[in-house]
């Protein structure tokens, strides 16, 4: 899946790298805390409250400035890893691609729902994170 972002990558991935942003942009997410002090990398982690009962542990496992970020997130006994690469696009802004690999935590008796019904909220995050970088590029905000 890919959202072009009219910003540049030097803004769109250290938003995204700062995993407290997650409710910013995913209507699922209540909040997402860092369990250690300091900037995001390679081997950090964050718990994460959701609008469902569950928590999640969040890694991120991927870290690479501008170019690609992954996260794992693990929630009881299921687990999704993120990959989100970005690369410039052709009207100057953001390409951002998002792959997705998730796995219930439980035996599904409508697995195809399950991936269609993730899917369109995964659509429907990152077009509402498109909306939030491209508000704060507008308003001239910097972190």
């Amino acid at each position: 899946m890919t959202v072009t972002i009219n910003a540049p990558r030097a803004t769109v991935f250290p938003y995204l790298a700062n995993l407290e942003h997650n409710p910013d942009w995913n209507w699922a997410i209540l909040a997402t805390q860092p369990l250690q002090a300091g900037p995001g990398h390679r081997g950090s982690r964050f718990h994460q409250s959701s609008k469902s009962a569950d928590s999640a542990t969040l890694e991120i496992t991927m870290f690479m400035p501008n170019r690609l970020l992954e996260v794992s997130i693990r929630a009881g006994r299921a687990t999704a890893r993120y990959r989100y690469q970005f690369a410039n696009s052709p009207t100057g802004g953001t390409e951002l691609r998002l792959t997705t690999e998730l796995r219930p935590g439980h035996r599904l008796s409508r697995p195809d729902l399950f991936a269609s019904r993730t899917l369109v909220s995964v659509r429907d995050n990152l077009q509402h994170l498109k909306v939030v970088i491209e508000d704060i590029v507008r308003a001239g905000i910097t972190e």
